[in-house]
């Protein structure tokens, strides 16, 4: 039993699947693959979204009276 072979029986195992007949197997993994895309789909337009902000969010220092003066700029989207 190889790598790939080990972990689908571990799968199987975890979750049930072993005494599921071969339609209600194939139901439920296209159930999790779909909950996955949409966790990863999601995820990756958070994060985007995210890093577009932080990006955003421009720290400039200026010199201002021979004392350092920071100014915050943020550029809100909504």
């Amino acid at each position: 039993m190889n790598w790939v072979q080990r972990k689908i029986y571990l799968y199987n195992v975890t979750f049930g699947l072993f005494m599921l007949d071969w339609w209600e197997r194939y139901l439920f993994n296209i159930l999790v693959i779909v909950l996955m895309w949409f966790i990863f789909y999601n995820g990756s337009r958070y994060v985007t979204d995210f890093c577009k902000s932080v990006v955003d969010f421009r720290i400039e220092i200026a010199t201002c009276n021979s004392q350092h003066v920071l100014l915050v700029f943020y550029k809100d989207y909504s």
